[in-house]
């Protein structure tokens, strides 16, 4: 695991942690990270093996200096064969003035579901975090729905971060209402899935070239209609044609079979007359 300034940590060396990262001394020797540093890219590989992950523990010491830390993949998953980038973003609260402590927590599993040797591991790093004064933050708007808050610097919405809360954990953005909870992990509201919750589920399949829009909703092509676009507009109309002309034959029915009664109960009411 390689960061995005000068620093190397290997996690897996011969099928087994990394023997130096066992040592509870090892944080001694990794350079603290600097400020303006807000997201650290990690790069790991898992060669020809196969091997799962859990990150069991994702955690900010100093929550007064540095926010709890997000990453840009899910909480577990396979490590992939070859060199792969992600991200775990580390922005300072702005606060304080201090050196933030960090841990990362991680479990990993061979092929067979077993905890490879070393595992579970933890990897502590530390971040320099520098207040920032009022009077430097809140001259301009917060945005993307971001407020100034009480110590003079931008409250950010969830899935926004920066100075500003200019900067969008997920870039594009979360479709359809979803809401970005680390970098580029969108949680999408019922009705909706994908990686930006830009696909739609809907029960019953759109048929004849339709597209859900929203859940159990299709949009027809043009000539269809219906929950699934299922019928054709020509098909439909026809069977609605004939549907209203036998309901319309069957009132008339029953209103000259009501009539008839009708009058063959004045009939038996008539007095007799010689």
């Amino acid at each position: 695991m390689r960061a995005g300034y000068p620093l190397e940590v290997f996690i897996i060396s011969d099928g087994s942690v990394a023997p130096y990262l066992l040592d509870p001394n090892v944080e001694e020797s990794i350079p603290v990270i600097p400020p303006e540093v807000e997201t650290v890219n990690l790069t790991w590989e898992a060669g020809p093996d196969i091997f799962t992950y859990w990150f069991d523990d994702l955690q900010s010491m100093d929550e007064s200096l540095l926010y709890r830390p997000l990453l840009s993949i899910p909480s577990s998953g396979v490590i992939p064969g070859g060199p792969k980038i992600f991200q775990m973003s580390i922005p300072c609260t702005g606060r304080d003035t201090g050196i933030a402590g960090l841990e990362l927590g991680l479990q990993i599993f061979n092929k067979n579901g077993r905890p490879i040797r070393g595992s579970p591991m933890k990897l502590k790093l530390k971040k320099q975090c520098n207040a920032i004064v009022a009077s430097d933050l809140c001259n301009f708007d917060c945005l993307n729905g971001g407020r100034c808050g009480q110590y003079g610097f931008c409250e950010c919405a969830q899935g926004f971060l920066g100075p500003r809360c200019e900067k969008s954990m997920c870039d594009p953005a979360c479709e359809n209402n979803g809401t970005c909870m680390s970098p580029e992990v969108c949680i999408c509201p019922d009705g909706f899935s994908g990686k930006r919750c830009e696909r739609a589920l809907c029960k019953s399949p759109c048929q004849h070239g339709g597209r859900c829009i929203q859940e159990d909703v299709c949009w027809c092509t043009s000539g269809y209609l219906g929950n699934a676009c299922q019928y054709r507009k020509k098909t439909l109309l026809a069977e609605i044609t004939r549907f209203a002309r036998r309901k319309r034959r069957r009132q008339e029915r029953q209103r000259k079979r009501a009539q008839l009664k009708k009058e063959n109960a004045k009939r038996k009411r008539k007095p007799f007359v010689r």
